[in-house]
Formats: C-alpha cells, sequence, structure tokens
C-alpha cells in the first residue's frame, strides 16, 4: 500500500464561462500546485495519487460497475468467469483490472500508450496482470501484435477511455481478439446519444454494425463526480465481437 505523502483540495467554485479544465491542487513538502485531472503522466508520476483523487473526492464508479455487469452478463451465459483471457485497453493504474481480479477473474493483460501508467500498475496493482505492454495501438510493432494475437483473448475492456481514444485505436484491439469475444466499455451517455459528429456512433461506426458486433446489454449509471461537483452519467455497454475477419477504420 503507498504511504500518502500529499495533500489534495478540489477547486471551491466553478464558473461555466471560463471553460476551466478539470482540476484539482496538490500539496507537498509545504507547496500547492494546480495538477489537471486529465494530466496523466503527472497522476500516476505521484504513487497513490490517481486512486485517492477518483475514489476519495471524485466518487469513481466506472471500475466497479463495468466488473460487475461483465460479469453478471458472463454467468448468465453459463461461462466460468475464470476462463475469460482479458485484454484491458488503457490499462492505466489497474484500477478496473483489481475488481475484475476479486471478481474471479485469472487472465488479464493490460496495455497503455503511457510508460507511467505502466509503472504504476507495477506499483499499485502488482501481480494483477499477466502482462503489461506500453503500446501506440496506431503503430503497434509486428512482434508485439503477434504475441497479443497468441494470447488468443476472449474478451476487450476499456473503462472511461472511449472516445477520447482514436478511433483506429479501439479498431485495432477489436482485431486482437477472438470470435465471438466479449466486449465490455463505459461511455459518457451525452456522447453514446449524441447523433452528430461527435458523437460515440459515429466516431465507431462498428458499434451499429451487426456483423462486427452485437450488444448484448447496456445499463446507465453515474461515472463520477466532476471536479467542480457535477455528476457525470454513462452508459455501459456489453457485447460481443462477431466478424472473425480483420475489421478495417472506417
Amino acid at each position: 500500500m503507498n504511504t500518502i505523502n500529499f495533500q489534495t483540495r478540489l477547486p471551491k467554485s466553478y464558473d461555466n464561462s471560463s471553460n476551466e479544465k478539470e482540476h484539482f491542487f496538490l500539496t507537498q513538502n509545504g507547496q500547492e500546485r494546480k495538477i489537471l485531472l486529465h494530466d496523466y503522466t503527472e497522476m500516476y508520476q505521484n504513487p497513490g495519487l490517481y486512486e485517492h483523487i477518483c475514489y476519495q473526492h471524485l466518487d469513481y464508479q466506472s471500475p466497479r460497475m463495468l466488473s460487475a455487469f461483465l460479469i453478471e452478463q458472463v454467468v448468465r451465459t453459463k461461462q466460468a468467469v475464470a476462463e475469460l483471457k482479458m485484454l484491458e485497453l488503457a490499462a492505466g493504474s489497474g484500477l478496473t483490472a483489481r475488481e475484475f481480479v476479486a471478481s474471479g477473474v485469472k487472465s488479464i493483460t493490460g496495455i497503455d500508450n503511457n510508460s507511467a501508467a505502466a509503472e504504476a500498475a507495477k506499483r499499485e496493482s502488482a501481480g494483477i496482470y499477466e502482462d503489461y505492454y506500453v503500446e501506440d495501438l496506431t503503430r503497434i510493432k509486428p512482434e508485439t501484435e503477434q504475441s497479443l494475437k497468441n494470447k488468443s483473448f476472449n474478451c476487450l475492456i476499456c473503462c472511461s477511455a472511449l472516445p477520447a481514444l482514436p478511433a483506429d485505436v479501439f479498431v485495432n484491439a477489436l482485431n486482437l481478439i477472438r470470435p465471438n469475444a466479449w466486449m465490455a466499455f463505459n461511455v459518457l451517455k451525452d456522447i453514446w446519444e449524441d447523433t452528430g459528429s461527435a458523437g460515440f456512433v459515429n466516431l465507431h461506426p462498428w458499434v451499429n454494425n451487426h456483423e462486427i458486433f452485437e450488444i448484448r446489454e447496456q445499463r446507465f449509471f453515474r461515472r463520477r463526480y466532476t471536479t467542480y461537483g457535477r455528476p457525470l452519467e454513462d452508459v455501459a455497454i456489453v457485447g460481443i465481437k462477431k466478424n472473425p475477419d480483420v475489421i478495417e477504420v472506417s
């Protein structure tokens, strides 16, 4: 367990007209500084900081909810949870993987393009991942791609990182898992329901292609609170990859 050697506080107020990015204040060694919430390198380089902010300040629910929702669907089909071989995209420091391991999953491989995330996972989620790759899936090394395909994943998970990831990252991840593999991810409700150019379906058209993906169930929940105290509503999606062929980026 990490020894907390810092103090944190959230902003006292928020001016809606300022377009201020979510942030908090970190005090270490008597010095206070502003940290952007989505500056993941900064967050992960401070042991325990990301988890502390997520759980102590923002009431972050996504890892627990996504894990429980997928496990529920797997059990419903009478498949053994221990038979899941998961690939976790944008794995971060391992908050989500810990939930799945606690639910009985035995094999999780993480991948993230941030080396600080890998170091944080090694430090804060020791023994959780079977393997952890620091890799940009938009230009994955052939040897890494083959190594991942050899693992024969039957499940792909991505917690709270879509649609921030480029579309080809998720498509390339789809090509690393087997046909009929489980898929679980969560998206902000507003983005999921947006039918315009910034909406999820426009950015990820495979989600409505029944030859590629079959939605089994979806569920709405509160992801977390913002650093300004506003609730963020999500939808969790659980489905099955259908197409056995290589899927092209649209």
